[in-house]
């Protein structure tokens, strides 16, 4: 299946073209074509890479391409089923998340539903149908929850879960 290394303790350089890998990345994802998709966010701008394998499948000598950058504060990662993926955008009330196409290199920011907290962080999961559900976790705690919510990502709607009939918030976690 494959070999395990050490995650390096400093920058590495496998083949790059002008680029280096995050040391600690936020988000790692693997993508549908066998690259690793690696994020950092600095302030309000996230970087990201495509860590190519080598013709034998080997990371530590295939090559490091830049993908474009997504101006905004994100976290978190999702692929989805398409082979996109699907990030969190933190604190802003007007878009909740961007999809990151990796066969155009390009954002598109998915704007939030109507009653989406600012100030979140964003537990999530895709379903077996390729909706997204997520869980908006306001950063700090509050008294009221935040609803939960079904994204699908094909057509970019967003439906609010009903009441999860007493289950904790996940900040109270």
């Amino acid at each position: 299946m494959g070999t395990w290394f050490d995650w390096p303790t400093n920058k590495i350089t496998p083949n790059f073209e002008n680029e280096q890998l995050p040391l600690n990345p936020d988000a790692v994802v693997l993508l549908a074509d066998g690259s690793a998709w690696l994020a950092m966010t600095n302030q309000q701008q996230m970087t990201s890479y495509r860590w190519v394998p080598d013709a034998a499948g080997r990371f530590e000598s295939g090559k490091v391409v830049a993908c474009a950058p997504l101006a905004e504060n994100a976290g978190g990662a999702l692929l989805l089923a398409d082979g996109r993926v699907l990030v969190w955008i933190k604190g802003s009330a007007t878009h909740a998340a961007a999809v990151y196409d990796p066969r155009g290199n390009y954002w598109q920011r998915i704007k939030a539903p109507l009653g989406w907290p600012a100030g979140i962080v964003v537990a999530s999961t895709v379903l077996a149908d390729g909706r997204v559900l997520c869980w908006p976790v306001r950063i700090g705690g509050g008294a009221t929850p935040a609803p939960k919510w079904i994204f699908e990502p094909t057509t970019g709607n967003w439906t609010q879960v009903a009441d999860t009939h007493g289950a904790p918030d996940a900040d109270e976690w």
